[in-house]
């Protein structure tokens, strides 16, 4: 498992991190919640990541035409404004709520796994 999926499991309002003995299914459902959406924002960076790779691979190609040349530019600028939002996302008050975990740190594994 990598280190941006171990993280996003971590959240801070976990009753079992806090010493609590109670189950609390609501407290759960909550902390499910909240990973799910770290761990989506997780493979929408990594998916977009990807996207750029492919298509700049595409635009390495000579034989290239201008309509996909165009379409692979403009995919690109797309997919650099999604992990844009993304970056944006992990250093925001509201990803601060979901996780004790440092957004900043969560991102710099994330993009050293990519590269």
């Amino acid at each position: 498992m990598s280190i941006a999926k171990r993280s996003a499991r971590m959240w801070s309002g976990s009753s079992k991190s806090r010493g609590a003995t109670t189950h609390n299914p609501y407290i759960e459902q909550y902390e499910n919640l909240a990973n799910g959406i770290i761990e989506a924002a997780v493979d929408d960076f990594r998916q977009s990541w990807k996207h750029i790779k492919k298509c700049k691979a595409k635009l390495s190609d000579p034989e290239i035409d201008e309509k996909e040349e165009q379409k692979c530019k403009d995919e690109i600028e797309a997919a650099e404004s999604q992990m844009n939002k993304i970056r944006k996302f992990f250093r925001s008050q509201w990803y601060g709520e979901l996780t004790k975990v440092d957004g900043s740190y969560l991102l710099k594994h994330l993009e050293e796994e990519l590269v």
